[in-house]
């Protein structure tokens, strides 16, 4: 068996993060820590956080050489968004829609024949919301 180690103060650490921290994926790292330093073993802290033991050791390596740093997921790590903020083409597609006053289902539907990529109106709400509350893009354009 292998188990994380911690000094009390790395400890505190963790368990702040755990109760304050905004991002659950960097959370759930440092809890599964947490959870080997109270010698619980791998295969029930993969089962806690449904992933694969291997991912565990993954997440045991990277603290071992990071700390609880390396449990953090850096830019360029997962899933890119399919609305991308950064096309011009599709800001601009979707503010017009919207301005026309198209129901988001309808600019969902426009969105997939215009680009040819299914999109759901929770995927349109939430990128509206980005727009408007990250620079006040859509209100100034």
């Amino acid at each position: 068996m292998r188990y994380q180690i911690l000094p009390s103060e790395e400890e505190n650490t963790l368990r702040e993060v755990v109760k304050n921290y905004e991002n659950s994926f960097f959370r759930d790292r440092c809890q599964s820590i947490l959870l080997s330093n109270q010698h619980i073993n791998v295969q029930t802290i993969a089962k806690t956080f449904n992933v694969r033991t291997r991912t565990i050791y993954e997440w045991f390596d990277k603290y071992e050489s990071h700390s609880f740093l390396g449990l953090k997921t850096h830019k360029g790590q997962g899933r890119r968004p399919t609305i991308s903020a950064e096309n011009s083409l599709h800001t601009t597609k979707i503010i017009e829609w919207v301005d026309k006053g198209e129901s988001l289902k309808e600019v969902a539907d426009l969105f997939k024949k215009e680009f040819e990529v299914s999109v759901s109106k929770a995927m349109i709400k939430d990128f509206i919301k980005k727009k408007v509350t990250l620079g006040k893009e859509y209100e100034n354009g």
